[in-house]
């Protein structure tokens, strides 16, 4: 089906544009009651609100994967929730629900976030009529295919980008972020998308959410339509002092106070909003090199949402968050190396469903490099050393034909079958007197047609 977009113009494109559009506007809703470090702790549920979509979307298998970290998920909402109770401890916490408006409308910003890239994996995933592999079992089954297994998803693409690919739709990784199938289709769906219907959305949410500040525009409101509190403590002080009081007593109902804004902080809100509209511009470039670009390996994956929200969280904590308290730190980085070690997880258990793939094609491919001494030793290393020790034995095993496991086998006094150097010598010696006679008939068969 090449050359035919998977998304229609008038069904796909205008739900991805208003679930991003959507996401942006609630996003900045909860962001007028919330601080950094509270909108990085609620970024953790991006893992359980995958795993839910995922689950009804991507099929039995990942439905299995994030069944096995129900666990995991659970923990984190628990630690999520023991974040916001604040350091009040346990006799003095209240009973009252922790997440108010605020928190709800960033955890649904996330949905909408969520739900729009799986959506996106499940589209592409229907359109080529692809599945993903199924895992091999990790026994001796593993060397009993009848046929060559399916090493991929897709196909027709570079072997590398086929790794990429496999990693994006069934690792669990990169299920929040908006892709296609490369990094100019990224760039072109993030056009086709995003920036075809945030300025609509966010105008129109502007204008029903934000209809009194919409006469100032960008800037910070200033002191010149209502009275500041400067202005409010010099009346109250002068008609005290007429009065002969003592002290200041402030008579009336309560009134808006606006604080003036100096050029400094027009200066500032200018700076922000242009960085932040630099920012959404290369959006697209960024995304498409973080996930297809040579610099953005995907072993590195599991740890990158981490460092990037590591300098949010240092400066949050030392600039800008002054009621954040020492039980909300260690909860927040709690949670971090929760979240370190779920993709981690994650990560290894995509890598070692491709490494038994990679075996059961070395099996099929060179049944006589994986015979039955080096099939007993690859699973005994796979039960009890790590993913990579087992993918450094496998690679090994490619490149020696097996005799890698041979030689230690014969160190660890394990008897070997080694062939004499006779019935070898006679081997070879057959096989050069075949092929020499296969030649000769060749040629006779050459010059015989010629004349």
């Amino acid at each position: 089906q090449a050359g035919r977009n998977p998304f229609s113009p008038v069904k796909d494109l205008p739900i991805l544009g208003f679930f991003g559009a959507l996401s942006a506007v609630l996003a900045f809703l909860a962001l007028k009651q919330l601080t950094i470090c509270d909108c990085l702790v609620l970024t953790v549920f991006d893992n359980v609100l995958a795993a839910a979509v995922a689950s009804l979307l991507m099929g039995k298998l990942r439905r299995k994967r994030h069944f096995r970290a129900i666990k995991v998920y659970t923990m984190m909402c628990v630690l999520v929730v023991l974040y916001f109770l604040g350091d009040q401890g346990l006799s003095n916490m209240s009973m009252s629900f922790p997440l108010n408006e605020a928190h709800i409308l960033w955890i649904a910003s996330r949905f909408f976030l969520v739900t729009r890239s799986i959506y996106v994996k499940w589209k592409y995933a229907t359109f080529h009529h692809t599945k993903e592999p199924s895992h091999p079992p990790e026994n001796l089954l593993l060397f009993y295919a009848n046929s060559r297994p399916m090493l991929h998803r897709f196909r027709g693409f570079p072997s590398p980008m086929l790794s990429v690919l496999d990693c994006v739709f069934d690792s669990g990784l990169r299920d929040v972020e908006l892709h296609g199938m490369g990094p100019l289709g990224t760039e072109d769906l993030y056009n086709l998308t995003e920036f075809t219907y945030l300025l609509p959305v966010a105008s129109l949410a502007s204008w029903l959410l934000e209809d009194r500040a919409l006469s100032q525009g960008l800037l910070p409101q200033t002191g010149t339509a209502a009275s500041t509190a400067l202005t409010l403590a010099l009346d109250a002080a002068a008609v005290s002092a007429a009065e002969g009081a003592a002290t200041v007593q402030v008579s009336g109902g309560p009134q808006e106070v606006r604080e003036s804004a100096g050029s400094l902080d027009m200066l500032v809100a200018i700076a922000l909003v242009t960085i932040f509209c630099i920012s959404k511009l290369l959006t697209p470039m960024a995304m498409s090199r973080a996930m297809f670009d040579r610099a953005s390996p995907i072993h590195v994956w599991k740890y990158q949402p981490l460092m990037v929200a590591a300098p949010a969280f240092f400066y949050d904590v030392l600039s800008l968050n002054s009621y954040i308290s020492k039980y909300q730190i260690c909860i927040l980085l709690l949670l971090a190396a929760m979240n370190a070690v779920y993709r981690a997880d994650m990560w290894n258990a995509f890598k070692r469903k491709y490494l038994l793939l990679q075996t059961q094609d070395l099996h099929y491919q060179a049944p006589s490099t994986v015979r039955q001494l080096q099939r007993k030793t690859l699973l005994q290393f796979l039960e009890k050393t790590s993913t990579d020790d087992y993918a450094n034995m496998l690679l090994e095993t490619s490149i020696g034909h097996g005799t890698n496991i041979r030689e230690l086998a014969r160190d660890m006094s394990v008897s070997v079958w080694d062939p004499s150097p006779s019935s070898t010598a006679a081997w070879k010696l057959a096989f050069s007197l075949v092929t020499k006679s296969l030649r000769r008939q060749k040629l006779l068969r050459k010059q015989k047609m010629d004349t």
